[in-house]
C-alpha cells in the first residue's frame, strides 16, 4: 500500500512520456547527419533529450563547430521525421490512457510541460484525440529558459493554480526531472531512451518502468 497523499494535479512531459518519439527524432537526426555527410548527431540525442530547440542548436555548435549547418540539418530531419512517422506512425507510451482515465475520474487535473512547440504538441494531442484531458499548457516556445531551467514547470504550476505540495511531475529524461524538482514539485521518473543515474534517482519522488504503474501508485496513494 502506498503512502496516502493528496494529489491534486499531475504534470506531464510530453515526448517519451506520453508519445513514444524519442526514437523517431533520434533516427531522424541520424539520416538528416548522413545525407549531409556528417558524424551521426543522432548519438547525441541523450545529451539532448526535454531541451528546446535553442538550446539543442548551442549544443550542435559547441560540439560540431560554428559551421554546423543547423538550418540545413533541421530542415532535413522536419523531412526525415515527417517519413518515419507517416511509415511507422507515433504510438502513445504504455498506460497513458489508462492514467488519464483514472485523473479524470478522480478529477485531477492534468497539465502539460513540454519544450516542444506549441503548433507540434497541440497537433500531436489532438490527432490522438487525448487533448481535452488537460486543463493547461505550457509549450517551449512560450518559454524564455530550456529545461534544466524550472520555468516550464513553474508556469504550469501557475497555471493550474494547485500548491507545488498537491502536484506531482512525470518526466521521462534526466533533464526533466531536474527541471521538476527545482521547481518543487515531487517527480516521478518513467525512463524512456535514459536510464537514470545515481544522482538522478536520489532527486525522484518514485521511478515506475511505466505510466501503468503511475496508475496502480495513484489510485492507492490518493
Amino acid at each position: 500500500m502506498a503512502e496516502k497523499i493528496e494529489i491534486q494535479g499531475v504534470i506531464f512531459d510530453m515526448d517519451g512520456l506520453i508519445f513514444d518519439t524519442e526514437r523517431l527524432v533520434k533516427l531522424s537526426w541520424s539520416s538528416a547527419s548522413k545525407i549531409l555527410g556528417l558524424p551521426d548527431v543522432g548519438e547525441h540525442i541523450y545529451y539532448t533529450l526535454g531541451t528546446n530547440r535553442k538550446s539543442r542548436n548551442i549544443y550542435f555548435k559547441e560540439h560540431f563547430g560554428e559551421d554546423f549547418p543547423i538550418e540545413e540539418f533541421t530542415t532535413l530531419v522536419h523531412s526525415e521525421f515527417n517519413k518515419i512517422v507517416k511509415e511507422r506512425g507515433i504510438a502513445l507510451k504504455t498506460g497513458f490512457l489508462e492514467l488519464a482515465t483514472t485523473l479524470k475520474d478522480r478529477q485531477i487535473k492534468m497539465a502539460l510541460a513540454t519544450s516542444s512547440s506549441e503548433l507540434y504538441a497541440t497537433k500531436l494531442l489532438k490527432d490522438k484525440n487525448i487533448y481535452s484531458y488537460f486543463t493547461a499548457f505550457a509549450f517551449g516556445d512560450g518559454v524564455k529558459n530550456s529545461k534544466p531551467n524550472p520555468e516550464i514547470y513553474l508556469k504550469a504550476t501557475n497555471l493550474l493554480a494547485i500548491e507545488t505540495n498537491k502536484l506531482i511531475a512525470l518526466e521521462d529524461a534526466p533533464i526533466g526531472v531536474e527541471a521538476a524538482v527545482n521547481a518543487k514539485l515531487k517527480t516521478i521518473m518513467i525512463p524512456d531512451l535514459v536510464q537514470p543515474d545515481q544522482r538522478t534517482k536520489e532527486k525522484c519522488f518514485k521511478i515506475f518502468p511505466s505510466l501503468l504503474e503511475v496508475n496502480e501508485y495513484i489510485k492507492s496513494a490518493n
